[in-house]
């Protein structure tokens, strides 16, 4: 028998369907004393002292400091197609059916075979992502730095030939520039300090294509080709320049992606595989640029490789009111986390050429970051954020075909550019937040164990249920003590907790009142009484489980306003946790300091919430009703009340 003490609320504006066991919905001839509530203090979730942690002082993740590193690309030759930068790469190829249709498919086998070339090589050809990462002993990966964009072309690369279809062979150019990536770091002296870091790993995503490669191949007369790239010229320059100044006279191409389709493949473009790695004792400061090295498998084999999907979280300073081990995990709760400061430009988005354009991409580590802010010419400036759809972040993108400049505006408030970058405006508080760590770990705490509960503050958790077994397919786990009552935390196979109901309203009056008694907890409230829960049982210091009325459960308690007459309240419907399955009721009780034989009672039940059926009556309570398997219950109460009286809520026992 599963019973529920369940405190008595003002109606909030949710319908019916997902309204709150306890909320009022008529109160006639009474009126709500919120003074009277036994554990008014810890229910609101104002006080900051309603509640301490198992250690005063909370706890601070320290996480190992980030390499600050660098990445551009070198435009380079492609063996086998040209001998200089300068020069487009080209195939001499040999006549197939000779007709300008013939002609473009031969085109698309060159334009294959150059992006196979390509990639054999270790040189890119289309815009990925690029980032350094830490790699502890375990294979996690912590600390990421932001997402670098990299473009190498930025549109699909035609093939550009003779318009003598009739010859026996003929000479097609790929116009395309072929790069190589380059990077220099800085690493921090203190990284060597934690024995759990063993490596530094450069990793990218897959390339972007710039065309869509089911689309027909089409032919092009006097094509002026506007493509680009953004790399470090044979004459040392970096920026963007165009690939060809001259009119392609004939060439083939296939449909180029448009903006839209291109930033959807840029915001997928979430899974990461390392390219290289340096094991920590051998990690040096580089000053100068030097080419990656590709000691973990080549551009070819990119795809075998684990992916890994970077968590930006890591990256804020974060502080807990407390933190516990839970399934061989760190578990964190009630933590907020100041966003670190808009990454230096050259770090975040590398797109700035000498001239000092502004970045085409910018990816920030804080999802509610709104501007970026960033300097040029002694002048602030600042381009608009939006969330990004799948990783820890912002970003802002202007695309490859307008000004880089288009967004940007300048900001010469003072006070605005303070406030900002002020910790205030940084932090971020998740008093209901859940955040667990990998098993083993007490470093790696992935973006997607991070979960909230939607109440005021979280108190302490608590593990009562083994995971392993029977035990773990029917019961929940965790108990998460917080401010709106006591809930039980189902574990899941994903290691995140689901919310398996509200077990009571009853609030410890602090972390260290709670004790784990293996299959159940006990713990005393601000008022003095002492809460014994097993499993979904609810009981009061020595009392049976039976039933009984007179102690304090409520978030609010009723008093008559008229006492010389009739008091009347009716609730809205009770779900009792999950309101998808029947139940069968057993009784109700009313809670609260009151004269039971003065009250009586009238319990309906319903599927549907729209009709509405008679279950039972009872004077001072419904005891041993079973109704016909309802889903939702609404209990009416008519009684009189003397001064000093009260009521404060339900006691249900369910079969």
């Amino acid at each position: 028998m599963k019973r529920y003490a369940i405190p008595f609320r003002p109606a909030s504006s949710r319908s019916d369907f997902a309204c709150n066991d306890g909320e009022v919905s008529i109160a006639d001839n009474l009126i709500a004393d919120f003074s009277e509530s036994s554990e008014n203090s810890e229910s609101s979730g104002c006080s900051e002292n309603s509640g301490s942690s198992e250690d005063s002082g909370g706890v601070r993740m320290t996480m190992p400091p980030a390499p600050e590193a660098e990445f551009r690309l070198k435009y380079d030759v492609l063996d086998g197609w040209h001998i200089h930068p300068d020069m487009l790469p080209s195939r001499l190829m040999p006549k197939g059916e000779g007709s300008e249709a013939g002609w473009g498919k031969i085109a698309s086998a060159v334009l294959d075979r150059f992006r196979k070339d390509a990639r054999r090589q270790n040189l890119f050809t289309e815009p990925f992502f690029v980032i350094c990462a830490l790699r502890l002993k375990g294979g996690e990966r912590i600390m990421p730095s932001p997402t670098m964009l990299m473009i190498p072309n930025s549109e699909s690369a035609p093939v550009a030939g003779s318009t003598d279809f009739s010859a026996d062979e003929m000479r097609m150019s790929v116009a395309a520039a072929v790069c190589r990536l380059q990077w220099r770091v800085r690493i921090p002296d203190t990284l060597r300090d934690f024995e759990e870091v063993t490596h530094v790993d450069i990793l990218v995503s897959d390339e972007m294509p710039l065309s869509d490669r089911k689309s027909e191949w089409k032919s092009y007369h006097r094509l002026s080709f506007g493509g680009f790239t953004h790399s470090l010229s044979p004459d040392g320059g970096c920026g963007e320049r165009r690939i060809t100044e001259d009119a392609l006279v004939q060439c083939w191409r296939q449909e180029p992606m448009d903006e839209a389709d291109m930033l959807a493949a840029m915001l997928t473009a979430k899974d990461y595989r390392v390219i290289m790695e340096i094991p920590v004792e051998n990690a040096r400061s580089v000053e100068e640029w030097e080419d990656v090295v590709f000691n973990c498998g080549g551009l070819s084999s990119l795809s075998a490789k684990t992916p890994y999907r970077p968590d930006y979280a890591h990256l804020s300073e974060v502080e807990a009111a407390g933190m516990t081990d839970i399934s061989g995990r760190a578990t964190l709760y009630d933590f907020s986390m100041i966003s670190p400061l808009p990454f230096a430009l050259s770090q975040t988005a590398p797109y700035a050429d000498t001239s000092g354009y502004a970045p085409r991409w910018v990816f920030h580590p804080d999802p509610e970051a709104r501007q970026y802010l960033f300097e040029r010419d002694g002048v602030v400036r600042t381009l608009p954020l939006w969330r990004h759809p799948h990783l820890y972040g912002s970003y802002y993108w202007c695309g490859l075909d307008r000004d880089s400049d288009s967004d940007v505006r300048v900001v010469d408030d003072e006070e605005l550019i303070s406030g900002s970058l002020s910790i205030a405006a940084r932090r971020r508080s998740y008093p209901g937040g859940i955040w667990r760590s990998s098993v083993g770990s007490c470093l790696h705490f992935p973006d997607s164990l991070s979960m909230q509960l939607h109440v005021g503050r979280i108190i302490t958790l608590v593990r009562a249920f083994r995971s392993s077994g029977l035990v773990a397919t029917t019961a929940p786990t965790v108990y998460a003590f917080t401010t709106d009552g006591v809930f039980l935390l189902k574990e899941m196979e994903d290691a995140t907790f689901r919310d398996a109901g509200l077990v009571c309203g009853y609030v410890p009056k602090d972390a260290g009142a709670v004790e784990s008694l293996g299959r159940g907890v006990r713990f005393t409230t601000a008022s003095g009484e002492v809460v014994t829960i097993e499993g979904t049982s609810v009981r009061l210091g020595n009392a049976t489980d039976r039933l009984t009325g007179g102690s304090a459960i409520g978030t609010i308690a009723y008093k008559a306003i008229d006492t010389a007459k009739e008091c009347r309240l009716v609730t809205r419907p009770l779900k009792f946790g999950d309101s998808s399955r029947s139940k069968w009721l057993w009784g109700v009780e009313a809670d609260g300091d009151y004269d039971r034989s003065r009250m009586m009672m009238t319990v309906w039940g319903s599927v549907n919430l729209r009709d509405w059926y008679w279950i039972g009556s009872g004077r001072g309570g419904a005891i041993g009703l079973y109704g016909a398997g309802s889903r939702y219950w609404r209990v009416e109460m008519r009684l009189m009340l003397n001064p000093g009286d009260n009521i404060q809520g339900l006691r249900c026992s369910l079969r």
